[in-house]
């Protein structure tokens, strides 16, 4: 039940990094600004939302914010 670590592309060409374990409804995991790291979040599983016994019971998805975790760090603008 290891999560799939997979890349979103977004419109000015940054990675975003999420992960997606379990089956059923979906969950989505937002992260707080600028703390994520996919990875870490699922072994570290105490210290998270993301635990193996949610997954066991749906799907969950959650995902690194630009500039953080596993997100590409270059091209970021922050600007509206």
């Amino acid at each position: 039940m290891e999560p799939q670590i997979q890349y979103a592309k977004t419109k000015d060409g940054v990675n975003i990094a999420y992960a997606v374990a379990g089956e059923g409804r979906t969950v989505v995991r937002v992260p707080p600004v600028p703390w994520s790291h996919v990875q870490r979040e699922w072994s570290d599983c105490s210290l998270f939302l993301v635990t193996k016994p949610l997954v066991e019971a749906c799907r969950a998805v959650w995902f690194d914010t630009r500039g953080s975790g596993l997100s590409d760090r270059h091209n970021l603008d922050f600007s509206i």
